[in-house]
């Protein structure tokens, strides 16, 4: 019976047209925050791609705190997984972090409220130029 099932999903695959196919990687994966994000001053049309982003960094979690994969002490932050070491951490060059100095945030802890996340994200990329960069886009 397993093998039949397989076979008719194969077989149901290989007729259905490629949008109906690809239909299931077009919805939306966390449309809890899109209204926020709109909110604070996305543009819709950058919606989708946060989206995404949303998804793959923090799989919609604003709580999510992680360690950075490069392994080099820094800490990720919230729904976006922003970086404290490149963005809320004062440097040797600066006394505070690119985030406190744009009053988005005191502390980096903030980047666990949603809100706070969503508008660091976006002065996050608008430092990139207007793009999804920091993220790997």
């Amino acid at each position: 019976m397993k093998r039949l099932t397989i076979i008719t999903m194969a077989m149901i695959m290989s007729v259905m047209p490629s949008g109906v196919a690809h239909a299931a990687k077009k919805k939306d994966l966390c449309p809890q925050w899109h209204s926020l994000a709109l909110s604070v001053g996305w543009k819709k049309k950058d919606i989708k791609t946060l989206d995404r982003l949303m998804h793959r960094e923090s799989r919609c979690r604003p709580k999510a705190l992680n360690t950075t994969l490069n392994r080099n002490g820094s800490w990720d932050y919230g729904l976006m997984q922003i970086n404290d070491r490149t963005w809320c951490i004062p440097s040797k060059y600066s006394s505070k972090g690119y985030l406190q100095s744009k009053k988005v945030l005191k502390t980096c802890e903030e980047l666990l409220t949603p809100v706070t996340n969503l508008v660091a994200a976006l002065a996050v990329y608008k430092a990139a130029g207007n793009n999804f960069s920091p993220w790997g886009e």
